[in-house]
């Protein structure tokens, strides 16, 4: 990505945050940037395009900073699934909360979260988007990872689709408490990796 289109998505992100997706305009996206509008759209066809863009590169940033050897979910639930069962239960909640405070830290990432969470309710588009790319994507990866465990006899949940939303619902929640009141962080983090450990101690029989 060029540093103008860089540029571009850093300025719509303030932009969207503040004033919100419908009520920004593109011309004043441009004049953000130091840019006209016909230059804008060299770089992106519409404000649609824009957003999306946005919502891409906050998965570019996760995927990146996912795949290092302190968190290493690659979303290659095969990979994955043979790296995480030769793990115990709190070594996999480490990793876990590491992806969880980068997506604190990470104030792109983070204004990102918060800007789609506010804007699925204003919008029918952002609503599919959120749901289908971070929603969706979510369950589906642990559901194919719960399947690889319960192939190498790890993990004993009758229903894989209802044990995926039962873990993954939580991490939602308490991700959604932090971002509303940042002073419950530590709180927070303490009850998600107790949510980790105890969710795959029951269904590992311990044996992770």
């Amino acid at each position: 990505m060029n540093n103008t289109k860089k540029i571009i998505l850093e300025k719509a992100l303030e932009l969207f945050s503040t004033k919100g997706y419908d009520a920004t305009t593109v011309r004043e996206i441009a004049k953000e940037v130091g840019i006209t509008q016909s230059s804008l759209y060299k770089h992106y066809k519409s404000k649609e395009d824009i957003f999306i863009s946005i919502f891409n590169e906050m998965k570019s940033r996760y995927d990146e900073e996912s795949s290092k050897d302190s968190i290493h979910i690659t979303n290659d639930s095969l990979s994955d699934g043979t790296h995480f069962s030769a793990m115990n239960r709190e070594t996999i909640a480490d990793s876990v909360i590491n992806l969880i405070n980068y997506s604190i830290d990470d104030e792109f990432v983070s204004r990102t979260r918060k800007l789609i969470t506010i804007e699925q309710f204003r919008n029918k588009e952002i609503s599919k988007l959120y749901t289908q790319r971070y929603v969706d994507r979510m369950v589906d990866y642990h559901k194919a990872l719960f399947s690889i465990f319960k192939e190498k006899g790890l993990f004993f949940a009758p229903d894989i689709d209802s044990a995926a939303l039962q873990y993954t619902a939580p991490i939602f929640t308490l991700l959604g408490i932090i971002d509303r009141e940042s002073d419950k962080r530590e709180e927070c983090i303490n009850r998600l990796r107790k949510h980790v450990t105890s969710f795959i101690e029951f269904y590992s029989n311990g044996r992770l």
